[in-house]
């Protein structure tokens, strides 16, 4: 398989990646709510767990292609492609339950009630303000993280490797 259908693999897988974080953050934050009168420091544990959750998938893809290419290039090609479609599914799942499921204190923009311009305004709204805006800020995040994660496992991968070759 070429690379470029690799990234667009690694794309897709992200957009799934995406959609599956917004239940976790969704659980996570809902989990701190539980712990903050308990533990002194919830907040700050949740919070960790939600970023963490997104190096577990980075490291694995910028160590598979690491392991294939043998090359810094392809792991931070690969992390980034992988954040980006994670982010873009992140967002464009949010809007889907914006408009198709409806979410606390947002049920006004169901798709149902659309009859009216006031609807299609307050979506407008929504979408350009929260949905997007969030998505543009998040995108070059993932591209300095998602690179700077390939880059550190693809040099620890590789400085291991040419350690271990000297070595025998």
């Amino acid at each position: 398989m070429d690379f470029r259908s690799e990234l667009v693999i690694y794309f897709l897988i992200g957009t799934i990646f995406g959609i599956v974080d917004w239940y976790i953050q969704t659980s996570l934050t809902s989990l701190g709510f539980v712990l903050m009168p308990k533990i002194k420091f919830a907040n700050v544990v949740i919070f960790g767990l939600i970023y963490f959750v997104w190096l577990i998938p980075g490291i694995t893809v910028a160590y598979v292609e690491v392991r294939k290419s043998m090359s810094t290039k392809m792991p931070v090609i690969s992390v980034v492609t992988f954040w980006v479609g994670a982010i873009m599914g992140y967002y464009l799942y949010y809007l889907y339950l914006i408009v198709f499921v409806g979410l606390n204190q947002m049920e006004h923009l169901v798709i149902t009630d659309c009859c009216s311009q006031e609807y299609w305004n307050g979506l407008f709204s929504i979408v350009k303000y929260v949905v997007f805006t969030q998505m543009f800020e998040w995108i070059p995040i993932a591209v300095v993280g998602g690179s700077l994660i390939g880059w550190i496992v693809a040099k620890v991968y590789l400085s291991l490797f040419k350690n271990s070759k000297a070595l025998h």
